[in-house]
């Protein structure tokens, strides 16, 4: 199901999220970015950076062969954590 980075109080600050493959997946696994209607193949070392709003809605499709490995992280307002 597409999602956004920035959608309640508690993650409001960020600005920009990036996701790097760190494998190939052989069938499956791409990540569509709905509104924009682009399909990224998963590749070992693609980096991506979008920003974090609504405009940027994305999902992880299932991967039909082997598994997919991702790290991800956001790039945010400075903002106080209680």
């Amino acid at each position: 199901m597409p999602h956004s980075e920035r959608t309640s109080i508690q993650n409001f600050f960020r600005i920009l999220a990036w996701m790097s493959y760190l494998n190939d997946v052989e069938d499956g696994g791409t990540t569509t970015f709905t509104q924009q209607k682009i399909e990224v193949t998963p590749e070992k070392g693609k980096t991506m950076i979008w920003p974090a709003e609504w405009t940027h809605a994305h999902a992880g499709n299932l991967v039909n062969v082997g598994e997919k490995y991702i790290i991800t992280g956001w790039m945010h307002f400075p903002h106080e954590v209680r």
